[in-house]
């Protein structure tokens, strides 16, 4: 029998992949994630988040979205009362403490700084029952100065029992980078049922979190640098406002002329050359039309890291030509002959592009985005009777106005374009009593003029 051996193409090492494959090693998530490596790439985070307005943006944005306007207590219990005012009562906390504004906090120091840490403490101060607060620290203050390399259950600032749980934080009293520290080495021992950190594993075994936005520092120092890179070529071709030049050969017949010598042109003058030479100006050919591509490549690769989608990390409406959002869905609507007034036909178009205008940034009225696989449905619907099932529509009490208000404008415009009326007889005669028509029309049978149809009147239901 011949021995089959089998190997992966990434696992060999050459020429080729040497320098690529340099910085790889084996080392373990916790001595990977070092205070010194940890402390480097904070640094770095926050100076980029600090200077690069789309690193700012991408950070507010995924706080904004995560956390929102802060949590919402639901009671569900049988006592409707009771609910009400313990939910009146946490809103009443959340408001006082600034929950939310905290909550925020913490998602952009995990973003920037890779793990959010707040001790639950008791503030006397504030107004409510509950006396419970959160007092936010950074991630510099969580360490440990004489941890011990001899400790197996110690992590910088964590301290673990034998199943892995964390039993203590370490807080230090005063900010590593306060220049007017008083207490170097002093740190608090927090419980660990005191302690709210929020960071990302990546590993097993990870204990403490690197920036969320790490692999997307070179790819920041690259936006910033070929920015620059365009700017400074721009303007260095419109430093010149022009370049003398002559196509007489070497020693020809042309006027001597000082290579590099700069001169003084007066705005709006004819200006005289010397002779054998021309001026022309220099042409920029910076910003290219691949700048404003390359920007969106880039960030969509920014945008991957944090699992964010490329409009939501870079919200430029005019990159699509359609929204991701569908046009307002009207059903069990209908009006009168819709379908060969064209009033009918150009409000629901008008009503469905201001919807998909409005709503090109990627927020469908409090709906997630998503992509219609119809893009008539808007129209199709308004002139139908029978519902179309669609993925997403307008709530039901937005949709009833939007009807309320189009219905409104139909008939408005059909009694504008209705011909006057013709009296042939007298039953229809202007001199008839009103006190007549009103009871013909109440009594059995109706008056044959009068709209029975259901079909030939507008629904409201």
């Amino acid at each position: 029998m011949r021995a089959i051996r089998a190997r992966y193409d990434a696992a060999v090492t050459n020429q080729d992949n040497r320098r690529h494959w340099a910085n790889a090693d084996g080392l373990s998530a916790n001595a990977a994630n070092s205070a010194e490596v940890r402390r480097v790439l904070r640094n770095r985070a926050r100076y980029e988040v600090a200077n690069n307005s789309y690193a700012r943006g991408i950070v507010l944005t995924l706080a904004n979205d995560v956390i929102g306007t802060g949590p919402r207590l639901q009671m569900l219990t049988d006592d409707a009362e009771a609910n009400r005012r313990i939910e009146q009562a946490f809103a009443a906390w959340s408001k006082a403490v600034a929950l939310a504004d905290k909550l925020r906090t913490m998602r952009m120091a995990r973003a920037h700084d890779g793990e959010g840490f707040a001790v639950l403490t008791s503030n006397p101060k504030l107004p409510t029952a509950v006396q419970l607060d959160l007092r936010l620290v950074e991630a510099d203050q969580v360490c440990t100065p004489d941890l011990s390399a001899l400790d197996p259950n110690a992590i910088d600032g964590i301290v673990f029992d034998a199943a892995g749980n964390p039993l203590e934080y370490h807080v230090l009293r005063e900010h590593p980078g306060e220049t007017s520290r008083r207490f170097f080495l002093d740190y608090d021992r927090v419980p660990a049922a005191s302690v709210v950190h929020w960071f990302r594993a990546d590993r097993p075994g990870q204990a403490r979190g690197v920036p969320d936005i790490t692999p997307a520092l070179p790819l920041f120092a690259q936006l910033r640098r070929f920015t620059l890179a365009v700017l400074a070529a721009a303007e260095t071709a419109a430093d010149f406002a022009g370049i003398l030049y002559t196509d007489a050969p070497a020693n020809g017949e042309a006027d001597a002329a000082e290579p590099f010598e700069p001169i003084e042109l007066e705005q709006r003058a004819l200006v005289t050359m010397p002779g054998g030479w021309k001026m022309s100006q220099l042409q920029a050919e910076q910003p290219a039309t691949t700048y404003a591509e390359f920007k969106r490549e880039i960030l969509n690769e920014i945008a991957r890291c944090l699992n964010m989608p490329f409009k939501v990390g870079a919200p430029e409406t005019h990159l699509s030509a359609t929204s991701t959002c569908s046009p307002p869905v009207f059903h069990r609507r209908r009006f009168p002959g819709s379908g060969s007034s064209p009033i009918g036909r150009d409000i629901a178009m008008q009503s469905a592009n201001n919807a998909d205008n409005s709503n090109a940034d990627g927020i469908c009225n409090g709906h997630a985005p998503h992509r219609s696989s119809k893009p008539d449905t808007g129209i199709a619907a308004m002139n139908t009777t029978e519902p179309e099932p669609t993925d997403a529509g307008l709530p039901d009490d937005v949709a009833e106005a939007w009807a309320t208000v189009l219905i409104d404008i139909h008939e408005r415009f059909e009694a504008e374009q209705a011909p006057p009326p013709e009296y042939n007889d007298e039953a229809t005669s202007p001199s008839r009593p009103v006190a007549r028509v009103a009871a013909e029309q109440d009594a059995p049978g109706g008056d044959p003029t009068s709209p029975t149809d259901a079909e030939d009147r507008p629904c409201t239901a």
